[in-house]
C-alpha cells in the first residue's frame, strides 16, 4: 500500500509540473476573455466603442504586446460598474510580458487610472494616468491621448475646469491630423468642460467640431447632439433646439439608454413651444425605450416627468396612471431624491383636484428635508406650492409666510440667476459667430481690416457734412417754427401726466411712471415706488387698480403687478426689477407677461 501511494504521488506531482498547471492557466486566461466579451460597456469619452471590434482585436493580436494595448482599450469600455474588474484586468496585462517592459507597465498603470475614475476616486485616478502617461509617450500614442482625455476628465469631474481645459487643448494642438479617435474625445471633452462653465458657445462650437471630425460615430454624435440641445433649452432657444433634435440620425442607434435620452429633450422642446401632444408622444417613446432596456430609474424618471405635465394640463386621469406607474417603481430605486419628487408631485394631484389637506400634509413633510444639499434644490418650488395650497384653503396668513420664504430664497439666489444670465447672453453672442469666422486667413482679416479703415474714414467725412448741415439749418430756421414744435410737445407731455396720475382711497397721489410694483398683502396694497424707499399703503384690491393703471402695467402673480419699463431681466419663472427686487411669476400670469414684453417691444 506504501509503494503504491508513493507511486500515485509521484505520477500527479509529474502530471501537475508537466501537464496541468499548463492546462489550468490556459483554461483561466479563456474563460477571463470570455468573460469580458459577455460585458457590454460604453465610452466615458463621447464615444460609443465598436466591442464587436475590440473584441476581434483582442483576439486576433498578434502579439502580447498589441493583446496588452487591446485589452487596455477595451478596458477602457467597460461601463462605471465593472470597475473593480478592469483593476483585474491591469493585473493581467504584466503578466503578458516583462514587468519593466514600459507599454506594459502604462498599460497596467493606464487601467489602473481608468478603475479609480470609475469608482470616482479621482486623486488616486490622476496618480496613475500620470505614470501611464510618462510610459506610453513612446510606446503607443492611441493609448497615450486616451490616458490625456482621461487626465482631463478627472480634473473636469473634481470642478478644477481650467486644468481639464489646459489637457484637452495639449491634446488638440499635439494629436495628428489623422488621429481622429483623440481628437474627436477631445473636443467633446471640452465642449463639456464649457457646457459646464456656461461657455455656450465655445461648448457648441467643439460639440460641432466632433461631429465634423467623424460624422459616421452614430451614439457618440447623438450624444452631442443632446448636450447641444440642451444648451439651446437654458438659453430658452426652445425652437433651435427642436429643430437641432429633429435633424438627428437615429438609424445607427438601437434601444439603449441614449436613445430614452433623446426622446426626453425632444418632448421638453416641444412642450416649451406649447405642442403638448408632441411632447407627450416623445415622452411615450421614451418609456418604451426604457421599459425595453429595463432601465427602470429612466422609467421613473419618465413618469413622472409625464405626470407633472398631465397634472398642469388638467388631464388628471391619465396623470394618475403614469403616478401610480411610477409608485410602484420606487422601492427599486436607490436615490432619495425619487421619492422626494414623487411626493411632491402626488401632493400637487391633490392639490389641483381640490384634496388641500391631503397636498399640504405631502408639501410639509418634505420642509425640513429642503436644507438638505440633495433636496435643496426643491426648495423654492416647497414653498410655492404650500403657498398656493393654503390660499386655496382660504389661510392667507400661512400663504404669505411661505411665499415670504419663497421670495427671499429668490432674493438669495439673485446673484447666482445673474451671472447665469450674463453667461447665456454672452454664449448667444457667441452662436452668432460661424465656425468659418473663426478660422478666416490672415489674408481675409487683413482685407477686412482695410475695409473697416476706409469704412471708418467714410463715416468720419459723412458725420462732418451733417455737422456743418445741422448747424446750418439750425441758423435759417425760424424762431416761431421752433416755438410752436416745445408748444405741442408740451401739450403732449401735459396730456400724458393727465391719463398717468392715480388716485388712491387714501387720497394720495401718484404718478403712474413712479411705481415700480404693486404688491397685494390681504386687503392693502402696497405700492413700490422709485422716489420712496417704503412703500405707500392703500386700502384696495388688485383687480381694481389694475383697472386704472396704464398698459404697461401687467399682473405677473396673484399678488403682484409691475411697471414693464422697470423690468431689469426676465427669467423663466421670475423678474428682477431695476430696483434691484426679484418677483415670482406663476404659471397662470407667465402668458400675460409674454403677450404684453411683445406688445411693447421688451421681449428681446
Amino acid at each position: 500500500m506504501y509503494c503504491k501511494n508513493c507511486l500515485r504521488q509521484n505520477i500527479f506531482l509529474c502530471l501537475w509540473k508537466r501537464t496541468f498547471r499548463q492546462l489550468f492557466l490556459d483554461i483561466m486566461l479563456r474563460l477571463l476573455f470570455a468573460l469580458l466579451f459577455l460585458f457590454i460597456g460604453f465610452n466615458q469619452f463621447a464615444q460609443g466603442p465598436n466591442l464587436d471590434s475590440l473584441r476581434t482585436v483582442v483576439l486576433n493580436a498578434a502579439s502580447n504586446r498589441q493583446k496588452a494595448e487591446a485589452l487596455a482599450e477595451y478596458g477602457n469600455a467597460l461601463p462605471n460598474f465593472r470597475a473593480e474588474e478592469i483593476m483585474t484586468l491591469s493585473d493581467s496585462v504584466l503578466q503578458l510580458g516583462d514587468s519593466n517592459d514600459e507599454l506594459y507597465k502604462g498599460a497596467s498603470d493606464f487601467l489602473k487610472g481608468v478603475s479609480f475614475f470609475k469608482s470616482r476616486e479621482f486623486p488616486l485616478a490622476k496618480k496613475y494616468i500620470k505614470l501611464s502617461l510618462d510610459e506610453l509617450e513612446n510606446e503607443s500614442q492611441d493609448l497615450f491621448f486616451k490616458a490625456k482625455n482621461v487626465l482631463g476628465l478627472s480634473y473636469l469631474f473634481q470642478q478644477q475646469t481650467d486644468s481639464a481645459i489646459y489637457v484637452f487643448q495639449e491634446i488638440l494642438a499635439t494629436a495628428g491630423h489623422d488621429n481622429i479617435k483623440a481628437r474627436y474625445s477631445a473636443n467633446g471633452n471640452i465642449g463639456m468642460a464649457y457646457k459646464r462653465i456656461g461657455e455656450y458657445g465655445k461648448a457648441i462650437y467643439h460639440f460641432g467640431k466632433t461631429q465634423e471630425i467623424d460624422p459616421n460615430q452614430a451614439m457618440g454624435n447623438l450624444n452631442t447632439t443632446i448636450n447641444m440641445s440642451q444648451m439651446f433649452m437654458e438659453m430658452e432657444m426652445f425652437q433651435e433646439a427642436n429643430e437641432l433634435l429633429r435633424k438627428a440620425d437615429l438609424s445607427g442607434v438601437g434601444v439603449v439608454p441614449l436613445r430614452s435620452s433623446y426622446y426626453n429633450n425632444l418632448a421638453s422642446s416641444f412642450y416649451e413651444l406649447n405642442a403638448f401632444d408632441s411632447a407627450k408622444l416623445y415622452w411615450k417613446k421614451s418609456i418604451e425605450v426604457n421599459k425595453q432596456s429595463n432601465r427602470f430609474d429612466g422609467l421613473y424618471y419618465n413618469q413622472i416627468t409625464l405626470s407633472e405635465k398631465l397634472i398642469e394640463s388638467g388631464e388628471f386621469e391619465e396623470a394618475k396612471a403614469y403616478l401610480d406607474s411610477a409608485e410602484l417603481l420606487l422601492p427599486g430605486l436607490r436615490r432619495p431624491d425619487h421619492k422626494f419628487r414623487f411626493t411632491l408631485t402626488e401632493g400637487t394631484y391633490f392639490l389641483k383636484n381640490n384634496q388641500l389637506d391631503s397636498a399640504i400634509n405631502r408639501f410639509e413633510a418634505h420642509v425640513d428635508q429642503t436644507s438638505a444639499p440633495q433636496f435643496s434644490r426643491f426648495k423654492a418650488n416647497v414653498y410655492e406650492l404650500l403657498a398656493e395650497a393654503y390660499e386655496a384653503k382660504g389661510d392667507m396668513a400661512k400663504s404669505n409666510e411661505y411665499l415670504k420664504l419663497h421670495n427671499e430664497l429668490g432674493q438669495q439666489m439673485r446673484s447666482k440667476d445673474r451671472d447665469r444670465f450674463l453667461a447665456e447672453a454672452k454664449a448667444n453672442y457667441l452662436m452668432a459667430v460661424k465656425e468659418g469666422d473663426l478660422s478666416e486667413s490672415e489674408e481675409q482679416l487683413e482685407l477686412f481690416s482695410k475695409q473697416r479703415i476706409i469704412l471708418m474714414v467714410a463715416v468720419l467725412v459723412l458725420l462732418i457734412m451733417l455737422f456743418f448741415y445741422l448747424r446750418n439749418y439750425r441758423k435759417t430756421a425760424t424762431g416761431l417754427a421752433m416755438q410752436e414744435a416745445a408748444n405741442q410737445d408740451l401739450s403732449k407731455q401735459i396730456e400724458k401726466q393727465k391719463t398717468q396720475i392715480i388716485e388712491l382711497k387714501s387720497k394720495a397721489i401718484i404718478e403712474a411712471e413712479q411705481i415700480v410694483a404693486v404688491k397685494s398683502d390681504g386687503n392693502y396694497l402696497e405700492f413700490y415706488l422709485k422716489s420712496k424707499e417704503k412703500p405707500e399703503i392703500d386700502r384696495n384690491r388688485l383687480k381694481n387698480i389694475l383697472e386704472v393703471l396704464p398698459d404697461y402695467f401687467v399682473q405677473i402673480h396673484r399678488s403682484y403687478i409691475i411697471n414693464l419699463k422697470e423690468v431689469r431681466v426676465k427669467y423663466a419663472d421670475k423678474v428682477e426689477m431695476k430696483n434691484g427686487e426679484v418677483l415670482p411669476v406663476s404659471r397662470t400670469f407667465k402668458p400675460n407677461l409674454k403677450e404684453a414684453l411683445s406688445k411693447f417691444g421688451l421681449d428681446s
